[in-house]
């Protein structure tokens, strides 16, 4: 392709860094213009290549991923890159912060390389490179948009008549409405619900485990495995996803091929 999204990385394990340079080099609709192996080396790097993306770990010497994202955020650039961030720790917490801060969309290592591109690229083409080329999406009612999350939560196999099957249909609702909202999990999602059916968050978080557990002990193992290819395989063939991981990898996905947001 004539254009290409230029691509920063920032991690420093160095291993890591080139594999996931070669996938890059090989692939067409990327160019990677630098490779940082610390925090301060990478706000360098943003302002002398000016990337479209920067990949960015959050556990890092010097300066760590959330110092770069407050960095950045004061920087004077006409046009500031956007972030992937990365963390081998899945805490709702840091989650918040790093979306705060201009982070577009977050990731728990260790992955699938290959995955990983694919959505890379399909979140980076959101926006076409032609701007000539106008393309507008149509947004899905609210009607719509419960039909898609219930057949998506049907095909993964939960059983729609328990509990945590409402729970987790309305925690999607609210993620897919705002992303920043996977970040206060405990402190917003769980109340919401609980207000909304008349229960305790605490009830509302064990239900909704209740019913990931059983969708990865009897539910679809190949659309479970399709659906979070990207978080962490090992995890999800032992069916070890929290609660967070399970709706952010609904939510986002029905995010990307829905437009929404």
């Amino acid at each position: 392709m004539e254009n290409k999204y230029k691509v920063l990385i920032t991690d420093d394990n160095r291993n890591f860094c080139s594999l996931l340079k070669e996938a890059l080099d090989q692939d067409d609709s990327f160019e990677v213009v630098g490779v940082a192996n610390d925090g301060l080396r990478s706000v360098e790097l943003i302002q002398t290549t000016k990337p479209d993306v920067v990949i960015l770990d959050i556990i890092m010497p010097l300066l760590d991923g959330l110092g770069v994202l407050e960095r950045v955020k004061d920087l004077d650039m006409e046009e500031k890159p956007k972030f992937i961030v990365m963390s081998a720790v899945g805490h709702d917490d840091i989650t918040f912060r790093a979306i705060n801060l201009g982070a577009s969309y977050y990731v728990v290592k260790p992955f699938d390389l290959k995955e990983f591109l694919r959505r890379l690229k399909q979140f980076m083409t959101e926006v076409e490179l032609n701007p000539a080329e106008d393309v507008t999406y149509k947004p899905l009612s609210r009607d719509e948009l419960n039909t898609v999350v219930t057949n998506t939560l049907k095909r993964l196999g939960v059983p729609p008549h328990i509990k945590g099957y409402m729970y987790l249909r309305d925690a999607i609702h609210i993620c897919v409405d705002d992303m920043k909202a996977l970040g206060k999990v405990t402190k917003f999602i769980y109340p919401s619900i609980a207000e909304k059916y008349e229960t305790t968050p605490s009830r509302v978080e064990r239900a909704i485990r209740n019913a990931i557990e059983i969708a990865f002990e009897r539910g679809n193992q190949d659309e479970l495995l399709k659906m979070f290819k990207d978080t962490l395989d090992s995890k999800v063939k032992k069916g070890r996803l929290t609660n967070s991981e399970f709706i952010a990898g609904i939510a986002d996905k029905l995010r990307i091929e829905h437009h929404i947001g």
